[in-house]
């Protein structure tokens, strides 16, 4: 999904209440990261992570979420394919 797409549907939630924000970060992550393609996968991810939710707010005021489209892309493989 291209960051305008991403952006568009993401702009019906409100990225300052993790749970709509989680709907943004499932947008992005869902195809890619498959272990995070539901919605509790990625609430979880944002509550674990505070760096990765004040990054997905950045990134939503900016239109531009390659930042969160690849953070730590190899630490989040990493995790599914050793459990």
């Amino acid at each position: 999904m291209s960051d305008p797409e991403v952006h568009a549907l993401g702009s019906r939630f409100d990225i300052n209440i993790l749970e709509e924000a989680s709907y943004v970060l499932w947008y992005i992550w869902r195809t890619i990261y498959p272990p995070y393609s539901t919605l509790q996968a990625c609430i979880g991810a944002l509550t674990n992570d505070a760096k990765l939710y004040k990054a997905l707010k950045s990134a939503h005021d900016c239109g531009e979420y390659d930042p969160v489209r690849y953070w730590g892309a190899s630490s989040v493989s990493h995790r599914f394919t050793n459990s």
